[in-house]
């Protein structure tokens, strides 16, 4: 956001303002409203009015994402234990790019930041999506998934990793030595 208005004040100080900046959707804001001839008057009057625009639509774009945020979430995630449960990835730790349900859902297998309490903070999880088998950090998970926010495509998913863990878990009870 910084860098957009950044690049309209320095563009207004030059005296072009780009096409998409002459006439910013929902403000009202003209490049010809100028009263003194100087496009950096109308930035000053009005860097407000476009910053807030520039907020609503990104916020517009992000609710279209529809992402899992703490609302879908059950229990206080300071106090949980993640092994075996259906986790939601933050936002914050993906690349804008990646920003979608199916890359926020993990289910978690093991570590020592599955448990509330332990030093360690490493998850050892798989992305319900594609079957990626990789860790990331307690913290960055906003919570335990609420089992009425599981999309159908996630709980097939869920449900093939319970049963390849309910078939090596026999094996590993039945060695002997």
């Amino acid at each position: 956001m910084n860098l957009c208005l950044r690049n309209m004040a320095t563009s207004a100080r030059n005296g072009y303002w780009p096409p998409p900046c002459r006439n910013f959707p929902g403000t009202g804001v003209s490049a010809e409203q100028t009263s003194s001839g100087r496009h950096d008057d109308i930035f000053r009057r009005t860097s407000g009015t476009i910053l807030d625009a520039f907020v609503d639509l990104y916020r517009e774009a992000y609710q279209k994402l529809g992402l899992f945020g703490p609302e879908h979430c059950v229990g206080d995630r300071a106090e949980q234990d993640y092994i075996g449960k259906v986790l939601v990835l933050s936002p914050d730790t993906l690349k804008e790019s990646c920003w979608s349900q199916e890359n926020q859902l993990w289910y978690a297998h093991d570590g020592f930041g599955c448990s509330p309490h332990a030093i360690g903070r490493s998850v050892r999880c798989t992305c319900l999506s594609d079957g990626e088998m990789t860790r990331w950090n307690r913290d960055e998970f906003v919570g335990v998934l609420d089992e009425k926010f599981l999309p159908d495509w996630a709980k097939e998913s869920l449900s093939q990793f319970q049963q390849e863990e309910a078939a090596e878990s026999p094996g590993m009870n039945n060695q002997s030595m």
